[in-house]
């Protein structure tokens, strides 16, 4: 059943194409007989009969829906004895596999009213209206008794608040969930395609006490990964309340459920969540403004100035795991001196007004500042850091961040050992379990459970956490300000300094590369227009000094770091040409100052790491983990890691 008319046309043509060699194996072999038509029609396949979608018998258990055979709907719908379940088709159908559509009421305009107003539909919508979900509905009313229905769908359906009626359905008797796969990639079913998609499969009238369930960057790691479990670990894992919405717990593997059943017993059965300790001690709201209500009030990065009565803008972006908040934010905004008289919209002007509320504050705010991440690019770690503000350096957040501000009489010691539990491993591991599209919200820290609150190391937490911030202030201050470095996205990776900024702060004698290939010291073999990555791929360009020099294999390595500089390699040899470069003589001295530099920063960068790893093992023990556990978090979940690479 098929809304365009097209489309049907197409799909005939398909299947008669698809089948014309098996009609010649028959003709062949004697056995002529005539091509029926296929059984495609051109219909709205959500339009049902009025009895069926006024009907309250939501799983069909009951049998009563009577649909009386009129003529005139069969003249008017030649799909009519399907929907209405006549003929051949009384019994439904033992096999519904189907990929419907995913078109949200935000993304498309839907006639919302006339599903949320059919009793059919109804049952399977708790929040925005998505096609997908009435589809899910229509195969669990075409399903025979001991049929499978299978359905690739938006991953969302493991988790999020609008599939939540779905979920409860779908695992009501007599209905079964037997098959519950995720993907870690949005392009695996559908290359050149960006959907996080899932697979689910459901029987009839067969309750199950076991489902499957897998997940995998590829179809085959997919079928490798595939385990069985108790279902009711999987469909059952979270209480079916506003705060949990009856989530599925879809684990890459046995002791992901393992850690799951732990920290249910821990937190006495859900009842200890991170939420009511983190409002004990903060205010927790979305950052302070909208980032489209700030346009007409921006004055653009760098431009704006503290002691010019400006605003410093800080974005997700500009937010690092215990990173102090950066000088040079993302952006610089100015309040409006005149409010009336203007043509700006509602939204800047209430914009306007938030930032010269900052500019008013009385006394220093301080507090946690975490950063929501989108889809599936959920991380091994949450990012948060520490953030105080004044009137005299006002800072907003965009609302792409969350902003924690430390109630009166709260101590600041409480607030950072908060702040290392949010940053840990164990609290990324535990809300990753769970993600499935979304941002990570207020609603998924809040509802992570705990161990009981009376029994968390807040003074060592908070210790660590001032160790924590320190050292990344160092690395902050003395390599990426001054150096511009590119620090690890992963615990295990490599500094990167780029040679340029070095050279940048060094009194040491230097000259331009066309100045050093004018003495004959450096040569390009190929194209003036040729990239410096390519050039160099190719040996093209070469240290033409005497080898009896003794400073040409030290100029030869130096010569090779700039090269590679990452952020130059796109450069043509003709733009190279400007580069300066240290002079030869002092190549052996410069090498020693770089090679010191990186080695300095790599040892802070590994003594933050260290740091890290400790306040994970202080959480893990607050939670008790075993050492399988403790490994599996610390591994971390496959659809939280993200590309390994040397950069930020």
């Amino acid at each position: 059943m098929e809304l365009n008319p097209f489309a049907c046309y197409l799909a005939e043509m398909n299947m008669l194409i698809q089948g014309l060699d098996d009609y010649f194996v028959l003709q062949e072999a004697g056995n002529v007989s005539p091509i029926e038509r296929f059984h495609i029609y051109n219909t709205d396949s959500l339009y049902l009969p009025r009895e069926v979608l006024d009907s309250t018998d939501v799983t069909g258990a009951a049998r009563g829906i009577h649909v009386p055979d009129r003529l005139s709907d069969r003249l008017t719908d030649e799909a009519h004895s399907i929907k209405a379940k006549l003929d051949d088709y009384a019994e439904g159908f033992f096999y519904v596999i189907s990929n419907p559509p995913y078109v949200s009421s935000k993304q498309e305009e839907l006639d919302v009213n006339r599903f949320r107003n059919a009793e059919f539909y109804r049952t399977v919508l708790s929040g925005d209206t998505n096609l997908y979900l009435l589809f899910l509905r229509l195969g669990l009313y075409y399903l025979a008794e001991y049929g499978q229905m299978i359905y690739i769908v938006p991953l969302t359906i493991f988790g999020d608040r609008s599939a939540n009626a779905a979920r409860r359905l779908l695992k009501t008797p007599p209905f079964s969930p037997d098959i519950a796969t995720r993907f870690y990639r949005g392009d695996i079913l559908f290359p050149g395609v960006d959907q996080a998609v899932g697979i689910i499969r459901v029987g009839r009238s067969k309750p199950n006490i076991s489902i499957l369930v897998s997940g995998g960057d590829d179809i085959q790691e997919v079928r490798a990964a595939q385990f069985s479990t108790d279902i009711a670990k999987v469909v059952d894992a979270v209480p079916q309340n506003d705060l949990w919405q009856g989530s599925w717990l879809v684990s890459n593997n046995q002791v992901g459920l393992d850690i799951w059943q732990h920290v249910k017993q821990a937190s006495d059965n859900f009842t200890t969540r991170l939420g009511t300790l983190v409002d004990d001690t903060f205010d927790r709201k979305q950052g302070d403004v909208n980032a489209t209500a700030l346009n007409p009030l921006r004055l653009g990065e760098g431009k704006g100035s503290f002691s010019h009565g400006d605003i410093a803008i800080y974005k997700g972006e500009d937010v690092n795991v215990f990173a102090p908040l950066s000088t040079f934010p993302s952006d610089w905004a100015r309040a409006l001196q005149v409010t009336h008289g203007t043509n700006l919209a509602r939204e800047a002007l209430r914009a306007s007004q938030i930032l010269e509320q900052l500019k008013q504050i009385s006394d220093k705010e301080k507090g946690i500042v975490l950063r929501e991440v989108a889809r599936l690019n959920t991380r091994e770690r949450l990012i948060a850091t520490w953030f105080e503000r004044d009137s005299s350096s006002p800072r907003a957040f965009t609302h792409e961040l969350w902003r924690m501000v430390l109630k009166v009489g709260a101590t600041e010691e409480n607030g950072k050992a908060l702040l290392a539990l949010v940053n840990s491993k164990v609290t990324a591991y535990l809300i990753n379990l769970f993600s499935t599209n979304n941002h990570v919200v207020k609603d998924d820290l809040g509802r992570v459970p705990i161990p009981d609150p009376q029994t968390l190391p807040v003074t060592q937490l908070a210790a660590l956490t001032n160790e924590l911030i320190r050292e990344r202030a160092n690395i902050e201050g003395n390599f990426v300000v001054k150096y511009q470095a590119k620090l690890p996205e992963f615990d295990n990776g490599q500094v990167y300094i780029p040679p340029s900024a070095v050279l940048a702060t060094s009194r040491l004698p230097r000259l331009r590369m066309m100045d050093l290939e004018g003495r004959g010291e450096v040569r390009n073999l190929g194209a003036a227009n040729g990239r410096i990555k390519a050039l160099r791929a190719r040996n093209f360009i070469v240290c033409t000094t005497n080898p009896a020099n003794p400073n040409t294999a030290m100029f030869a390595q130096v010569l090779d770091l700039f090269l590679s500089e990452p952020d130059r390699e796109n450069d043509t040899w003709s733009q190279a040409q400007g580069w300066q470069l240290p002079e030869m003589v002092a190549a052996a001295t410069w090498l020693d100052t770089y090679s010191t530099i990186v080695q300095q920063a790599q040892a802070s960068w590994d003594r933050f790491v260290a740091m890290q790893r400790q306040l994970d093992e202080v959480v893990a023990d607050w939670y008790s983990f075993d050492a399988s556990m403790r490994a599996a978090i610390a591994e971390g979940l496959p659809w939280a890691r993200r590309r390994r690479n040397n950069h930020r």
